[in-house]
């Protein structure tokens, strides 16, 4: 054999020493350092998902528009949204519903609790106040009104204000409302330092409840056992106007009559579902 072919050979035998062992050394050392480069890939995409979530706008919605209720004193608006929102045995689940605490100056009835029925107070704390208040109204000679604050207090909570409120009550909101819309539509901007609390009764539900007949209305103010003669009169001289103005075309959304607790309920949990189908309330299995 030559010495050129043996030099030739020797250096094939060299080279492919030095590749297995480049190879080797390759190898090994992105074994040692593959972790590192784990964490900082992880590091980078961590940072840069974060970085992209900051420049994501906040979608978060606002709870939906309140609910309101009314109807004359007496047709039993409390028992029915009880059985159909309210209570450990309500109709409908869940029940993402919370009464706002109404101020009032009448003496509390028995077994009420003042800042759960409603909180009250003296006739000089709405004279001083009016400012605090979505809506007052004078009803049977006492003063009654709702704070924006105790409706936005339960709008904080994510949950659905539901609003007793009185025809006087509900004429003053549905202003409050009309006018809100007609500053949107004309595109006038709020200064800074002040807000319009009637953006947060945009969209309201409004249903009235109404007795089958108003004889009915006077049994069932009798039965309540909680009225004097002369309260009694005013009450039934009130549910006149106030069911003439209820049952007008187009001023609720929807009209409920109570002749039947059971039914009216139904009905009323028929309604709300109708109202918020957002919510995807169920119906609890009797």
């Amino acid at each position: 054999m030559s010495g050129f072919v043996r030099s030739a050979i020797r250096g094939i035998i060299k080279l492919i020493t030095l590749t297995g062992l480049l190879k080797f050394l390759t190898t090994e050392a992105f074994m040692l350092i593959r972790p590192s480069i784990k964490l900082h890939a992880q590091y980078t995409l961590k940072s840069t998902l974060l970085k992209s979530m900051d420049s994501i706008p906040n979608l978060t919605l606002p709870p939906p528009p309140p609910l309101i209720i009314c109807g004359p004193s007496g047709v039993g608006k409390g028992t029915l949204l009880s059985k159909a929102i309210f209570s450990s045995t309500s109709l409908l689940l869940p029940s993402p519903f919370s009464f706002s605490t109404s101020h009032t100056t009448r003496l509390p009835r028995f077994g009420e609790t003042d800042g759960l029925e409603y909180n009250f107070v003296l006739p000089s704390f709405f004279q001083s106040n009016r400012h605090l208040f979505l809506e007052t109204a004078t009803v049977h000679g006492n003063e009654y009104g709702t704070t924006f604050k105790a409706v936005r207090d339960v709008r904080e909570r994510n949950l659905i204000c539901v609003l007793d409120l009185d025809v006087q009550g509900v004429k003053t909101l549905k202003r409050g409302i009309q006018s809100t819309e007609q500053q949107q539509q004309q595109q006038q901007q709020q200064t800074e330092n002040k807000t319009n609390n009637f953006e947060m009764f945009l969209g309201s539900k409004f249903i009235f409840i109404t007795p089958p007949s108003f004889s009915t209305l006077e049994k069932r103010l009798l039965n309540r056992n909680t009225e004097t003669s002369e309260t009694l009169k005013l009450r039934l001289e009130n549910a006149k106007s106030e069911i003439e103005y209820g049952t007008e075309e187009g001023v609720f959304d929807e009209i409920i009559v109570n002749d039947d607790v059971e039914k009216a309920t139904e009905k009323l949990a028929d309604v709300i579902e109708k109202l918020y189908p957002d919510q995807r309330l169920e119906r609890r299995k009797q």
